[in-house]
């Protein structure tokens, strides 16, 4: 069992099963992605770089893209959603699009490779 899975174990299946999602479609989407902690939470990294994190929150759960390059770029696609600069907020009952999650992860691969 790794960090994440450890992390996921106490959840409300619910809330574990939204979060396994996100997992899922980074894992789908980005050969020789790793499971990891990043600044306190699971995180999904590419070489050592963080591409994204989530969380569980007492209303649903929170995707970090660890930038807020993609939710200002995405602000109209993810305006039924509560975002900050670096965190956006899912509730249980509306969970984010996979297609949403994959511009997201464009974003961030884009912005990593240019670091």
């Amino acid at each position: 069992m790794n960090v994440i899975d450890e992390y996921l174990k106490p959840l409300s299946p619910d809330t574990r099963a939204a979060l396994e999602r996100l997992r899922k479609i980074g894992h789908d989407n980005i050969p020789g992605l790793k499971d990891d902690w990043g600044y306190g939470i699971p995180a999904l990294k590419l070489g050592g770089k963080t591409v994204y994190g989530f969380a569980a929150r007492k209303t649903g759960i929170s995707l970090y893209p660890f930038s807020g390059e993609p939710i200002a770029i995405l602000s109209e696609k993810l305006k039924d959603y509560k975002c900050s600069s670096g965190a956006i907020q899912i509730p249980l009952d509306k969970p984010i699009s996979e297609e949403l999650v994959k511009d997201i992860i464009v974003l961030r691969l884009a912005a990593l490779k240019t670091k």
